[in-house]
């Protein structure tokens, strides 16, 4: 066999070669975290509920009703959570009252968490910018609401 530069080589020496090219070598560890990070989410849909927004304050303002703070209103697996947007952070209650980990994530994956208090209540700091989702986990189950923006 002739290589492109006229050059004669050997069939070992061509499929040596080629071992060594389709030879895998040390994996980038952000790669590897990247694909373990998808691969946990394979089964994202079955493990959570998703919590609908059913009001936004926005959205009244726009059909007449005006003024006083943002509220939005998530429901689902038989809770709703409260949300409303003061200086940067989430002020919120999940009702019926519920102690959970509340985990606010942001579209480029920042993540925060609190915990709510015996009456259902936290306060968490926005996580980035853009849109924001939560992720609920308690005695009522695992929730996440739809993505909302709060900036």
């Amino acid at each position: 066999m002739s290589t492109l530069d006229g050059q004669h080589i050997t069939d070992a020496a061509l499929l040596a070669e080629l071992r060594a090219a389709l030879r895998a070598g040390p994996a980038d560890e952000q790669v590897v975290q990247a694909a373990k990070a998808a691969l946990s989410l394979r089964t994202l849909d079955e493990e959570l509920e998703l919590m609908s927004l059913i009001s936004d304050t926005i959205l009244d303002s726009l059909a007449g009703v005006r003024g006083g703070p943002r509220i939005l209103v998530f429901s689902g697996g038989g809770v709703s959570v409260e949300l409303e947007s003061v200086e940067g952070e989430l002020v919120g209650q999940i009702v019926p009252p519920t102690q959970a980990t509340v985990l606010a994530e942001s579209a480029d994956g920042e993540r925060l968490s609190t915990q709510t208090d015996e009456l259902g209540c936290f306060a968490i700091a926005l996580p980035g910018v853009g849109p924001v989702r939560l992720r609920m986990g308690g005695e009522r189950g695992r929730l996440v609401t739809e993505w909302a923006r709060f900036d």
